[in-house]
Parts: structure tokens; sequence; C-alpha cells
């Protein structure tokens, strides 16, 4: 006759018995992205800024697709970071590329195998509009915004460039028009200056400014920009005097942009309370 197990083997073996299944699913999970990374990799595209003529603040950019994915809703950024710190107040903007010789769903994209593309784009930057704007930023031209740096007193506005988009996967794909940070002094900057024809560049080669803009490709960044606009959705509906927006990253693309639209809202709301208030005493 067999005996029956203690009550302690039971117990240890139901216990090890969850551990292996524990140890065999973070086993799968780790295999299937793995498989997953690998899969993606085969149809990964791979862009590189080939060429660039600047006309004035336009440019003509030459694409070339290395890779075997294709990459859509290209267009071009531009970073900037000045000593007067007015990026802080100015906000990333991206204009979208038109590819040169095609209309219709080929006007934006580039597929696997194509080399020398022609794109044509425009640098700009963002400022911020006035409240009875349909929207809350306006374009400014590089040239434009350097001008306005010399009248800040600004002495070193450093910028980049860069071609960004995006693969079918949702992964982003990008290059720089230029691998080293450049710089200008917009005291030198005249009016007949441009992107074009810039006053005594000077190329910095260990620069690490724009840095955290091209590393905000990581899946933390995509989840703490989700928790902050429902954050933002949310205190809406408890303050619903105030149109809060997520904020942007500024013109340096490294972090959020000061908090100048709300600002501008709060200021407007003020002046109308004592417009409202003087038409009461005067009535």
């Amino acid at each position: 006759m067999i005996s029956t197990p203690p009550s302690w083997l039971q117990q240890w073996s139901e216990v090890i018995a969850g551990i292996g299944t524990v140890v065999l699913t973070i086993f799968l999970v780790l295999l299937y992205k793995r498989q997953s990374s690998q899969l993606e990799a085969q149809h990964e595209a791979v862009l590189e800024v080939t060429d660039v003529e600047w006309y004035g603040d336009n440019a003509i950019i030459w694409l070339s697709n290395f890779g075997n994915g294709v990459v859509k809703d290209l267009r071009l950024t531009t970073l900037v970071k000045s000593d007067s710190g007015s990026h802080r107040n100015h906000a990333l903007r991206a204009n979208a590329l038109k590819r040169i010789g095609k209309g219709g769903e080929w006007t934006n994209i580039i597929r696997p195998g194509e080399e020398e593309i022609p794109f044509h784009g425009t640098s700009q930057i963002g400022k911020h509009a006035h409240k009875d704007w349909p929207s809350d930023w306006l374009t400014l031209k590089f040239s434009n915004y350097a001008r306005n740096e010399k009248g800040r007193g600004a002495t070193e506005l450093k910028y980049t460039h860069a071609v960004m988009g995006s693969e079918l996967s949702g992964n982003s794909s990008w290059d720089r028009i230029n691998p080293m940070t450049e710089s200008i002094n917009p005291q030198d900057f005249g009016a007949d200056n441009s992107l074009e024809n810039l006053p005594r560049k000077t190329s910095h080669g260990m620069d690490d400014t724009f840095l955290k803009f091209f590393s905000r490709t990581s899946l933390l960044w995509d989840w703490t920009t989700y928790i902050y606009v429902k954050s933002i959705r949310g205190l809406n509906r408890i303050i619903p005097m105030i149109s809060l927006r997520p904020r942007v990253l500024d013109a340096s693309g490294t972090r959020r942009v000061k908090r100048v639209l709300l600002k501008r809202d709060l200021k407007y709301l003020l002046k109308e309370n004592r417009v409202s208030q003087r038409f009461v005493g005067d009535s």
C-alpha cells in the first residue's frame, strides 16, 4: 500500500511548480521580444542625408534609404539654443518635407533602396501666437529668429538640423544633416544673412547640446508622454475656466517649453475681468 506524501512535501512541490511556471513565462516573453526585434531589424530603414543645398532658409535635401523599411512622414526639424535663453519660450517645429517631382501618396515617403531622392523643406521655429489666433504657435524662419536674438543681445546661437521620419512599425528613423553642432554669433547676423549665407559659422565636434533630443525614442519616453497628456486632460475637467494644453518641447528639443501659453491666457483673463469690472462700475 502506497503511503500518502507528507503535507510539507505537497506544499513545497506547489511552490516549486509555481516558480517554474513564472520562470518559463519570463523565458518565453524574452524569447518573443528577441524574435520580434530580429523581425523588426529585417524591416528596418536606414535613412541617410547624402547632400543638402540651402536657398535662404529653404533647403533641397537629398535622401537615401539603405535599409529594408519604408520611411514616411518625413520632416525637417530645426533645433536651436541661444545663450539669451529665449529658446525656452519658443517651440520645436518640424516642417513636412515634399518630394520633388512626385505627388500624392509619394510626396512624403522614401522606399527601401531609393538613393539620392530630392526633397524640399524649410527651417522653422515656433513662436507663440496671440490669444485669438486659430493655433497656439506660429512659424518663424531661422533667419528671423537669429535677427531677433541679435536684438536680445545674444552672442552665441547653437543649432542643428535633422530629417525625422517614421517607419511602418512606429519606430523613428532619422539622420542629422550635419553630425556636428554648429553656432553663430547673432551680433554678426545681418539683413542679408540666412542659412545659405551664414556669418562666421563655428563647428563643435564634441558637443552634446542636443543629445537629449535624439535620445527620446525609448519606450519609457513614450509612456511618460502618454501619462503627461492624460494628466493635463484630467486637470481640464477639474478646472474648466482655463484650457490647459500639454507643453510641447522647446526650440532646443531637450526640455518642455516654458508656460508661455498659460501666462498668455491668464493675462487675457485678468484683462477681461478688469474690463468687465470697469463696465459694471460705469453703469
